[in-house]
């Protein structure tokens, strides 16, 4: 059943599912927020709303199916179950973010998320060095 966000999340990142092999799982709401999940290779791509987007990647520390066969949504479990992975920190500089205006493009931070995965593919076949604080602090030393 497609929900309130779901076209338009399908739109941006249906690639997760046609060419990377994600599953797409059910929108749903927790309290003022809308999730959007797309599962595989060992890890969740979690696209979250509240008046405006934000991307986590989860590496679960524990056996999905209850998630993937519905019994169960990540937020039902506590946050320490799983290494969490803040795509934004890709573009610390907001270079990317900052070209295009949203009131000429009203799901700039859609294709933002989904350029930024485009972008990297390393890190949906399980590659997630980049996301690390290693990495980010070398960044930010403008050392990588």
């Amino acid at each position: 059943m497609m929900t309130m966000l779901s076209n338009d999340v399908l739109k941006h990142f249906g690639f997760l599912v046609n060419e990377f092999g994600f599953v797409k799982l059910p929108e749903y709401h927790y309290v003022r927020e809308i999730h959007n999940e797309f599962a595989g290779g060992g890890m969740i791509i979690k696209l979250t709303y509240d008046g405006g987007f934000w991307l986590n990647i989860l590496v679960p520390k524990f056996d999905i199916s209850p998630i993937l066969n519905g019994e169960k949504r990540t937020v039902d479990y506590d946050n320490s179950l799983f290494k969490v992975y803040d795509l934004g920190n890709l573009d610390l500089d907001k270079k990317i973010y900052n070209a295009v205006s949203i009131e000429n493009f009203s799901e700039k931070e859609l294709w933002y998320y989904a350029r930024l995965l485009r972008e990297n593919p390393e890190i949906l076949k399980g590659d997630l060095r980049k996301l690390k604080w290693k990495f980010w602090l070398l960044k930010k030393l403008r050392l990588r």
